[in-house]
């Protein structure tokens, strides 16, 4: 080892054990080596004398010195005078200039605390540091810390290889976004309220025979994360809400700004935010809609509405039931009427846009069925219904315009065509691009694409006819395929041509009934009889009313020479020349489908 020393003084060795090592460090140990021995004297109070070798006699010391003697090839003269090498060490010299030492050179040691110009050794040094901290230093390597050593604590959710004070674990384990709880507090209330922030990560009970609002915190302005497990205990629905310019995420959808959310009986969410959107899992009693996927379609649960009944299902799809048995089928079932008639169409339209009127709930309600074919239970139809208005959007300006739903899923779609649907026994079903067809042998509709005619769930529900740019006429096809007329004057008199629209929207198989009801006793008949075949009698013979029907209109003509309305008395059976009295009858129209 080699080292530079400026200003150093040497301290005056006391120990000979002293001396002895700093010979050693001073000479390296070829040299060393040469000598055969070592002899250490006082010569007087400040003097010490080494001896090296065979010397006879040693030079004249001066203080504070140490002669080193070289022995060389022989021995000192015993005159006293020196011959060969020798070496003198002042030991109280003071260096100048800088010093170079070799080796592992050694120092005296000196007290802590010395502000002196003495050499500081590394014994020193470690002393020094080990009183000044009063700790044992460390390494950098491995250290081994005791007692209670502290480190900056890093920012929060810092995520490096800075060391994690436990004061940053505390803070993490704090925080919502990483809280644990062994044991979630739990809050519990009965009246409305607002939860805190500091209360995130608890369980909410609510519990009152009465409904109250439970109020999540404003998280709008905030970054903390909040969240809260809410379980409604009690027998009555329980509202929860959020502040203004906060929303609710559910099932549902997203609620408006403030908006609420209502937790069943026995029901549980879970919400959670990191601003103002509140998200909601929602976990609701068994029964309860919200914890079903509730519909129609495939995959879904049927629920019954609020009356207990069911809602309109495809029928086709149900197995060993007799699927959806309806009284008719391909027809409107029900909806609003006026008069026993359907009035769901307006009379007229401003544009070329038709929205049906009058549909709402329970029996205002449109219901339409869909002949589907037959199945291995029978007739197979499909229904489907809508408790709010209908709109037709685009018809064709200037021609009579088919108005049709589609049912899927239990609801209605909208569509309109030019082309008039067709109504055919069997036969061969025509693929033009549009055209409807309805077999009433396979008891389906079909819709052709230009090179086929694939089955659809479709019924024609009415038809308009448009100007250039507004709807001028509608009408609403009679509800189940049956228009019934009771008139309520006298029999029509000889000549009399009588035609009613009974808009059932077809012409195919359609079955037409005149009849009268005695309203006044006569011939034996009492008042309610109804008369199936009433008889105008010419002179030479008794002929029926000719009925005939078109597409929505159905008429009839008494003969123009007898007015009479004949029939057998009931009580003799005898024929009556003069008929029945005009005024003690009325007649009836009854007009359905033969399928």
């Amino acid at each position: 080892m080699t080292g530079v020393v400026t200003n150093f003084v040497a301290n005056t060795l006391a120990r000979a054990d002293q001396i002895n090592a700093a010979f050693l460090q001073a000479f390296p140990a070829s040299a060393v080596t040469t000598f055969s021995e070592t002899v250490l004297s006082k010569t007087s109070a400040s003097q010490w004398r080494v001896t090296v070798g065979a010397v006879a006699a040693p030079a004249a010391a001066n203080d504070n010195e140490v002669a080193l003697f070289d022995t060389g090839a022989g021995a000192v003269k015993s005159s006293g005078a020196v011959w060969g090498d020798v070496a003198r060490v002042n030991i109280n010299q003071t260096w100048t200039a800088a010093q170079t030492f070799n080796g592992g050179a050694l120092v005296p040691n000196q007290s802590v605390g010395e502000g002196n110009g003495n050499v500081a050794n590394t014994k020193y040094v470690y002393d020094f540091f080990n009183a000044a901290f009063n700790v044992t230093v460390a390494p950098l390597a491995s250290p081994a810390f005791t007692g209670n050593p502290t480190a900056p604590t890093p920012s929060a959710g810092d995520n490096d290889t800075s060391i994690a004070t436990t004061a940053f674990v505390q803070g993490e384990l704090n925080s919502p976004k990483v809280r644990v709880l062994a044991s979630p507090p739990i809050q519990n209330y009965s009246a409305n309220v607002t939860l805190a922030k500091s209360d995130t990560g608890s369980i909410i009970r609510l519990s009152s025979g009465t409904t109250f609002i439970t109020t999540l915190p404003d998280n709008g302005t905030g970054t903390q994360p909040c969240k809260y497990y809410i379980f409604n205990a009690s027998t009555v629905p329980q509202t929860l809400k959020v502040a203004a310019n906060n929303y609710i995420y559910s099932r549902s959808g997203v609620s408006a700004s403030g908006g609420t959310y209502t937790i069943a009986p026995k029901g549980a969410v879970a919400v959670y935010a990191a601003n103002w959107d509140w998200h909601l899992i929602e976990n609701p009693p068994l029964g309860s809609a919200a914890l079903l996927n509730v519909g129609t379609s495939a995959g879904q649960v049927v629920q019954l509405d609020g009356s207990a009944r069911l809602p309109a299902v495809d029928g086709s799809q149900l197995t060993n039931v007799n699927a959806a048995a309806v009284p008719v089928r391909q027809t409107v079932l029900s909806g609003p009427a006026a008069s026993g008639l359907p009035n769901f169409l307006p009379a007229t339209s401003g544009s070329l846009s038709l929205t049906s009127q009058n549909i709402s709930t329970g029996s205002a309600a449109l219901v339409v069925t869909a002949a589907n074919g037959f199945g291995a239970s029978g007739a197979a139809n499909v229904i489907g219904m809508s408790t709010t208005n209908l709109t037709w959007s685009g018809l064709a300006a200037s021609t009579t315009v088919y108005l049709g739903v589609t049912i899927s899923g239990g609801a209605l779609t909208p569509f309109s065509t030019t082309l008039e649907p067709v109504y055919q026994r069997g036969g061969t079903i025509s693929t033009t691009n549009g055209q409807y067809t309805f077999d009433i042998v396979a008891m389906q509709m079909y819709l052709g694409n230009g090179s086929v005619a694939n089955p659809v769930n479709a019924v024609f529900v009415g038809e308009v006819v448009t100007g250039a740019s507004s709807v001028t006429s509608t009408i609403a096809y009679a509800y189940q395929g049956i228009y019934v007329y009771d008139d309520t004057g006298s029999l029509p008199g000889a000549g009399t041509n009588v035609a009613k629209n009974h808009n059932i929207g077809v012409n195919a198989d359609v079955v037409a009934r005149l009849r009268a009801r005695c309203v006044t006793a006569e011939l034996g008949y009492s008042v309610g009889d109804m008369l199936d075949c009433p008889h105008l009698w010419g002179s030479a013979a008794a002929a029926s009313f000719e009925v005939a029907t078109r597409k929505n209109v159905v008429t009839f003509t008494t003969g123009s020479t007898y007015a009479g309305w004949h029939a057998v008395n009931l009580s003799t059976g005898a024929t009556s020349t003069t008929g029945l009295t005009l005024a003690r009858w009325r007649y009836q129209i009854r007009v359905e489908r033969g399928w």
